[in-house]
């Protein structure tokens, strides 16, 4: 009985993949969808992956079609934040990420502010078509822990979220060390002139990682600067770091080529 089942799920499966999908996505039904889901939920990496394989034919179709979209998003939520598997999490990710909306982040939030999930959430952001996943991200900031903090911090850094600077900055001094380097990175990213007043603070600390982390971070904003056309912040940077002998070699002698390179 048990393999009759199975033939069955296999030949509804075959039929979804291979019935065509109307302009209005009308042929194929959520109650169609749900075994489906069901059946994802449980994957791991290395079992029958046809119900992943369906789900993703699905979400490429959805990005032209308004109503499919609208009918699998909620479904891909429901898989990420219900799922006791990480590869099935994982997957409701990634695809979150192509056609995720405002729609998804209070279940992305959910994400965020644990260690062992976090991974999962910024994954679903690193796509999600949002302009308020900066907010969201500081939301989670102060009530994640510290191994959940270095992720999101990271990620506010690669949104270059401007309005995350003054959230950041108070980790540059955690005990933590991978916290505070991540948060200093991050200020870098950001490329604004009050961090940058903060990484030259930290180049004078007694703290080699930290002080190795702020030069990395503003050779990181100098670069920045000069993608924006501001030369002259990006020359104070360089020299600023050319004059730091407490730094090793290799960032004076970085800073000493891009001065050149700069120098008209």
């Amino acid at each position: 009985m048990k393999k009759l089942i199975l033939f069955n799920f296999a030949i509804f499966l075959t039929l979804l993949v291979s019935a065509p999908t109307s302009a209005s996505g009308n042929t194929i039904s959520k109650q169609e969808m749900e075994p489906v889901f069901n059946k994802a939920s449980e994957y791991k990496s290395g079992s029958d992956a046809t119900s992943i394989r369906l789900i993703e034919s699905w979400v490429r179709q959805s990005i032209s079609n308004h109503q499919l979209r609208s009918t699998i998003e909620p479904m891909l939520i429901n898989l990420l934040v219900k799922s006791k598997e990480p590869d099935a999490i994982i997957f409701a990710a990634t695809q979150l990420a192509i056609i995720g909306s405002d729609k998804s982040l209070n279940a992305v939030s959910l994400l965020l502010t644990n260690a062992s999930t976090v991974t999962y959430g910024t994954l679903a952001l690193s796509g999600l078509d949002s302009t308020n996943i900066g907010k969201l991200l500081v939301n989670a900031l102060e009530n994640a822990d510290e191994k959940a903090k270095v992720q999101i911090i990271n990620h506010l850094g690669n949104l270059h979220y401007q309005p995350s600077l003054k959230y950041i900055s108070k980790y540059t001094s955690s005990t933590n060390q991978d916290l505070a380097v991540s948060a200093i990175i991050s200020i870098g990213k950001l490329a604004s002139k009050s961090g940058t007043d903060l990484l030259f603070k930290l180049l004078d600390t007694n703290n080699i990682t930290i002080r190795n982390a702020a030069a990395e971070a503003l050779a990181i904003a100098a670069d920045q600067f000069q993608l924006s056309k501001n030369k002259e912040k990006a020359i104070e940077i360089y020299q600023r770091l050319l004059q730091s002998n407490s730094l090793p070699i290799h960032f004076r002698r970085g800073a000493f080529a891009a001065l050149t390179d700069l120098d008209p």
